[in-house]
Parts: C-alpha cells; sequence; structure tokens
C-alpha cells in the first residue's frame, strides 16, 4: 500500500517537474542555445523542484536530515543527468531520432530510475553511505 501511495505522489511531483523542465527547455532553445546545454537547465531546474517537493512527500521521518538527503539526491542527481543528456545525445545526434521524442524517452527513463532510487535510497531513514564506509573500515581495523 506503501508503495502504491509513494508512486501517486511521485507521479504528481514529476508532473509538476516535467512541466518545469520542459518550459526552461523550451525557453532555452528558443534564445538559441543548443539541444544539450537546454537538457542541462532544464534538468537542473526540475530537478530543484523535484528535490524539495519529493522531500515532502516521500520523507519516512518529516523534518530530519536535509543535508544526507540533499547529499543523496546530488549523488542520483549527477547519475540521472549523465543519463539524460547521454540519452539525447545517442537518439538525436547519433541516430537522428526527432528531438522531441528523444527528449521524451530520455525523460521517461530517467523517471522510472529516480523513482526507485529516490524511494530506496535517497529518502530513506538510514545512516547513510558515509556511516556505513566508517563501520566497515572499523570492523577491518579490529580484524587486524
Amino acid at each position: 500500500m506503501r508503495l502504491a501511495r509513494d508512486f501517486v505522489l511521485y507521479n504528481l511531483v514529476a508532473a509538476g517537474s516535467a512541466a518545469v523542465d520542459w518550459a526552461v527547455f523550451l525557453t532555452l532553445g528558443a534564445l538559441g542555445a543548443g539541444h544539450l546545454p537546454g537538457q542541462v537547465g532544464a534538468r537542473m531546474a526540475g530537478g530543484l523542484f523535484s528535490f524539495f517537493a519529493n522531500k515532502r512527500s516521500m520523507e519516512r521521518e518529516p523534518g530530519g536530515r536535509v543535508l544526507v538527503q540533499g547529499r543523496r539526491f546530488l549523488l542520483l542527481y549527477a547519475v540521472s543527468l549523465a543519463l539524460s543528456v547521454g540519452l539525447l545525445y545517442v537518439q538525436v545526434d547519433l541516430l537522428g531520432r526527432p528531438l522531441y521524442w528523444a527528449k521524451l524517452v530520455a525523460d521517461g527513463t530517467c523517471f522510472l530510475v529516480n523513482f526507485a532510487v529516490m524511494r530506496g535510497y535517497v529518502f530513506r531513514a538510514t545512516k547513510g553511505l558515509t556511516h556505513r564506509i566508517r563501520s566497515v573500515m572499523g570492523g577491518f581495523r579490529k580484524a587486524a
């Protein structure tokens, strides 16, 4: 039940994020930016919207750990941005597909990846990767 609720809320936030993303993408395109710089700017604007909106809707412990979640989101965002720009480049520049269809495929792929990672990692109430690394390193020290 919680998964269904999270997915519905994620879709609502994604609709807002997509609106921001496409508005920036089209605006930058109209101002003469190429499709790859336009995609970067659009993903940045949509990403900011997404982080703050998803933080409120998916967080398990409201009011908690914005720095940990922010670092996690930035890691996801970097991977998602690379995936998005890479997919757009391959589809448009290498395969010659129409720009707007290629953007829809890139955005749709990122949508699915981002949902899984946000739900399972970014907003999960765990100590974080640095805590895990320290725990593992401490275990190595004890064994030595």
